[in-house]
Protein backbone atom coordinates (compact mmCIF):
# COMPACT_ATOMS: atom_id res chain seq x y z
CA UNK A 1 0.00 0.00 0.00
CA UNK A 2 0.88 3.65 0.14
CA UNK A 3 2.54 3.39 3.55
CA UNK A 4 4.55 0.37 2.42
CA UNK A 5 6.08 2.41 -0.39
CA UNK A 6 7.16 4.94 2.22
CA UNK A 7 8.90 2.35 4.38
CA UNK A 8 6.12 1.52 6.83
CA UNK A 9 5.21 -2.14 7.15
CA UNK A 10 1.71 -3.55 7.26
CA UNK A 11 2.36 -5.28 10.59
CA UNK A 12 0.92 -3.51 13.62
CA UNK A 13 3.26 -1.43 15.72
CA UNK A 14 3.75 -3.07 19.10
CA UNK A 15 5.24 -1.92 22.36
CA UNK A 16 8.35 -4.02 21.68
CA UNK A 17 8.96 -2.99 18.04
CA UNK A 18 11.88 -0.54 17.79
CA UNK A 19 11.22 2.95 16.45
CA UNK A 20 12.35 3.69 12.90
CA UNK A 21 14.44 6.67 11.83
CA UNK A 22 15.51 7.99 8.45
CA UNK A 23 18.63 6.08 7.42
CA UNK A 24 20.70 8.90 5.93
CA UNK A 25 21.00 12.64 5.51
CA UNK A 26 19.57 14.79 4.13
CA UNK A 27 16.10 13.46 4.95
CA UNK A 28 14.70 14.65 1.63
CA UNK A 29 16.85 12.17 -0.30
CA UNK A 30 16.88 9.31 2.22
CA UNK A 31 15.59 5.98 0.97
CA UNK A 32 15.77 3.75 4.05
CA UNK A 33 14.57 3.54 7.60
CA UNK A 34 16.80 2.10 10.31
CA UNK A 35 16.36 0.93 13.89
CA UNK A 36 16.35 4.06 16.04
CA UNK A 37 16.43 2.44 19.50
CA UNK A 38 19.75 4.03 20.46
CA UNK A 39 18.85 7.64 19.63
CA UNK A 40 15.05 7.84 19.97
CA UNK A 41 13.01 8.48 23.08
CA UNK A 42 10.19 5.95 23.24
CA UNK A 43 7.23 7.66 24.85
CA UNK A 44 4.83 4.80 24.36
CA UNK A 45 5.52 2.01 26.81
CA UNK A 46 2.23 0.19 26.33
CA UNK A 47 1.60 -3.50 26.60
CA UNK A 48 0.94 -6.20 24.08
CA UNK A 49 -1.15 -8.38 26.34
CA UNK A 50 -3.89 -10.63 25.05
CA UNK A 51 -7.41 -9.34 24.78
CA UNK A 52 -8.84 -6.06 23.64
CA UNK A 53 -7.34 -2.68 24.33
CA UNK A 54 -10.49 -1.77 26.29
CA UNK A 55 -9.64 -4.44 28.89
CA UNK A 56 -6.41 -2.62 29.83
CA UNK A 57 -8.37 -0.26 32.11
CA UNK A 58 -11.38 -1.43 34.08
CA UNK A 59 -13.56 0.03 36.81
CA UNK A 60 -16.23 -1.55 38.98
CA UNK A 61 -19.09 0.94 38.92
CA UNK A 62 -21.72 -1.15 40.68
CA UNK A 63 -21.98 -4.44 42.57
CA UNK A 64 -22.34 -6.42 39.36
CA UNK A 65 -21.19 -3.95 36.69
CA UNK A 66 -17.61 -3.62 35.47
CA UNK A 67 -16.71 -1.13 32.74
CA UNK A 68 -13.76 -1.50 30.36
CA UNK A 69 -12.48 1.82 29.04
CA UNK A 70 -8.82 1.31 28.09
CA UNK A 71 -7.16 2.45 24.89
CA UNK A 72 -3.75 1.79 23.39
CA UNK A 73 -1.68 3.84 20.99
CA UNK A 74 -0.90 0.72 18.97
CA UNK A 75 -4.53 0.02 18.08
CA UNK A 76 -4.86 -0.37 14.34
CA UNK A 77 -6.96 2.77 13.72
CA UNK A 78 -4.67 5.00 15.78
CA UNK A 79 -1.50 3.46 14.35
CA UNK A 80 -2.61 3.96 10.73
CA UNK A 81 -3.51 7.60 11.29
CA UNK A 82 -0.30 8.37 13.15
CA UNK A 83 1.80 6.71 10.45
CA UNK A 84 0.09 8.63 7.66
CA UNK A 85 0.38 11.91 9.54
CA UNK A 86 4.04 11.22 10.36
CA UNK A 87 4.78 10.93 6.64
CA UNK A 88 3.62 14.51 6.14
CA UNK A 89 5.67 15.61 9.14
CA UNK A 90 8.90 14.21 7.73
CA UNK A 91 8.38 15.27 4.12
CA UNK A 92 9.83 18.48 2.78
CA UNK A 93 10.30 19.84 -0.69
CA UNK A 94 11.83 22.90 -2.23
CA UNK A 95 9.30 25.67 -2.86
CA UNK A 96 11.06 26.44 -6.14
CA UNK A 97 11.59 22.82 -7.18
CA UNK A 98 10.34 21.78 -10.60
CA UNK A 99 8.61 18.67 -9.26
CA UNK A 100 7.54 19.98 -5.84
CA UNK A 101 3.87 20.27 -6.74
CA UNK A 102 3.81 16.76 -8.16
CA UNK A 103 5.62 15.34 -5.13
CA UNK A 104 3.14 16.95 -2.75
CA UNK A 105 0.21 15.74 -4.88
CA UNK A 106 1.57 12.19 -5.01
CA UNK A 107 2.21 12.16 -1.27
CA UNK A 108 -1.26 13.56 -0.58
CA UNK A 109 -2.81 10.85 -2.74
CA UNK A 110 -0.87 8.08 -0.99
CA UNK A 111 -1.65 9.41 2.47
CA UNK A 112 -5.32 9.79 1.52
CA UNK A 113 -5.33 6.17 0.35
CA UNK A 114 -3.71 5.10 3.62
CA UNK A 115 -6.32 6.99 5.63
CA UNK A 116 -9.28 5.69 3.61
CA UNK A 117 -11.08 3.07 5.66
CA UNK A 118 -11.25 -0.40 4.20
CA UNK A 119 -14.03 -2.85 5.14
CA UNK A 120 -13.19 -4.72 8.30
CA UNK A 121 -10.57 -2.24 9.50
CA UNK A 122 -10.89 -0.68 12.91
CA UNK A 123 -11.87 2.98 12.78
CA UNK A 124 -11.34 5.79 15.29
CA UNK A 125 -15.13 5.96 15.48
CA UNK A 126 -15.15 2.35 16.72
CA UNK A 127 -12.87 3.33 19.60
CA UNK A 128 -15.02 6.38 20.33
CA UNK A 129 -18.16 4.22 20.35
CA UNK A 130 -16.62 1.72 22.78
CA UNK A 131 -15.56 4.48 25.16
CA UNK A 132 -18.92 6.28 24.82
CA UNK A 133 -20.75 3.05 25.71
CA UNK A 134 -18.52 2.67 28.78
CA UNK A 135 -19.26 6.28 29.71
CA UNK A 136 -23.03 5.70 29.36
CA UNK A 137 -22.79 2.58 31.52
CA UNK A 138 -21.01 4.63 34.19
CA UNK A 139 -23.62 7.40 33.96
CA UNK A 140 -26.45 4.85 34.31
CA UNK A 141 -24.77 3.30 37.35
CA UNK A 142 -24.25 6.74 38.85
CA UNK A 143 -27.93 7.57 38.33
CA UNK A 144 -29.02 4.30 39.98
CA UNK A 145 -26.69 4.92 42.91
CA UNK A 146 -27.94 8.50 43.32
CA UNK A 147 -31.54 7.23 43.39
CA UNK A 148 -30.70 4.47 45.88
CA UNK A 149 -28.88 6.99 48.08
CA UNK A 150 -31.93 9.28 48.05
CA UNK A 151 -34.24 6.40 49.01
CA UNK A 152 -31.97 5.29 51.84
CA UNK A 153 -31.61 8.86 53.08
CA UNK A 154 -35.42 9.14 53.18
CA UNK A 155 -35.62 5.97 55.30
CA UNK A 156 -32.92 7.29 57.66
CA UNK A 157 -34.63 10.67 57.93
CA UNK A 158 -37.94 9.00 58.79
CA UNK A 159 -36.28 6.89 61.48
CA UNK A 160 -34.28 9.75 62.97
CA UNK A 161 -36.94 12.44 62.90
CA UNK A 162 -39.99 10.92 64.60
CA UNK A 163 -42.70 13.30 65.78
CA UNK A 164 -42.73 14.02 69.57
CA UNK A 165 -46.51 13.43 69.69
CA UNK A 166 -46.11 10.01 68.05
CA UNK A 167 -43.32 9.08 70.48
CA UNK A 168 -45.40 10.20 73.50
CA UNK A 169 -48.36 8.16 72.25
CA UNK A 170 -46.21 5.03 71.78
CA UNK A 171 -44.63 5.44 75.23
CA UNK A 172 -48.09 5.79 76.82
CA UNK A 173 -49.26 2.65 75.00
CA UNK A 174 -46.21 0.71 76.26
CA UNK A 175 -46.77 2.04 79.78
CA UNK A 176 -50.39 0.83 79.75
CA UNK A 177 -49.31 -2.62 78.47
CA UNK A 178 -46.68 -2.86 81.23
CA UNK A 179 -49.19 -1.87 83.92
CA UNK A 180 -51.63 -4.51 82.70
CA UNK A 181 -48.85 -7.10 82.69
CA UNK A 182 -47.81 -6.14 86.25
CA UNK A 183 -51.42 -6.34 87.39
CA UNK A 184 -51.80 -9.88 85.97
CA UNK A 185 -48.48 -10.92 87.55
CA UNK A 186 -49.59 -9.49 90.90
CA UNK A 187 -52.91 -11.32 90.76
CA UNK A 188 -51.17 -14.60 89.86
CA UNK A 189 -48.72 -14.25 92.74
CA UNK A 190 -51.60 -14.00 95.23
CA UNK A 191 -53.20 -17.22 94.07
CA UNK A 192 -52.90 -20.29 96.17
CA UNK A 193 -54.49 -23.72 95.97
CA UNK A 194 -56.93 -22.78 98.72
CA UNK A 195 -58.03 -19.58 96.97
CA UNK A 196 -58.23 -21.43 93.66
CA UNK A 197 -60.59 -24.10 95.09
Amino acid sequence: GALGSLGFGATPVTATQPPLRVGSSPASSATTLVNGSANTVKWYQGNDGPGSARSTAMARVDDSVTVQYGAQANEDAIRRQLQATAVFGTFSTSPTGQYSGGQVSALSLRVTQALTQQPGQQRIEDIQTDIAMAQNTMKDASTRQTQAKAQLQTIIDQAESASPDQIASEILSLQNALQASYQVTSNLSQLSLVKFL
